[in-house]
């Protein structure tokens, strides 16, 4: 948590990616059998972290973190790096890396994760549908009588 959250501060991330205790404690928990937790150590100290999913033959990176004043030793790109060669050892057909941090085509952080996979950026769509309009209607009533208070 902390490696993420200095990444987080670092890049200026909006608060929705400050991620509570109780969130890290319910992947480990409930996804243990499929996490993969990669490290990257430099003179025994822990310079950067990841926690990816796996299932079958794909991995998912979920949330990273490096520390900044190691930023000099690529410890993002030895990541990436780990994940890769542990993927090929295990027969993983594919690692899913996300996007940016905005929709931009240009967004840095697209732009470093897209040098892994050259070949395999995918379409993708972003909706929302509201199941059930009673029931969300009742939580948007009650999170602004909370609001209010």
């Amino acid at each position: 948590m902390k490696l993420y959250y200095e990444t987080m501060k670092r890049n200026q991330a909006e608060e929705i990616y400050f991620f509570d205790e109780a969130y890290f404690d319910n992947c480990l928990a409930l996804l243990r059998e499929n996490i993969l937790l990669t490290e990257v150590f430099h003179e025994g100290k822990v310079i950067g972290m990841g926690i990816n999913f796996v299932y079958g033959k794909l991995i998912s990176t979920h949330l990273s973190g490096t520390l900044g004043e190691y930023h000099h030793l690529s410890s993002a790109s030895i990541l990436q790096y780990a994940l890769t060669l542990w993927g090929k050892e295990n027969n993983i057909s594919l690692i899913h890396d996300g996007g940016g941090r905005t929709s931009d085509p240009e967004d840095s952080l697209f732009l470093f994760k897209k040098q892994f996979g050259k070949n395999t950026e995918f379409s993708y769509y972003v909706g929302n549908k509201i199941w059930m309009e009673k029931i969300h209607h009742e939580l948007k009533e009650s999170e602004q009588l909370i609001q209010a208070k």
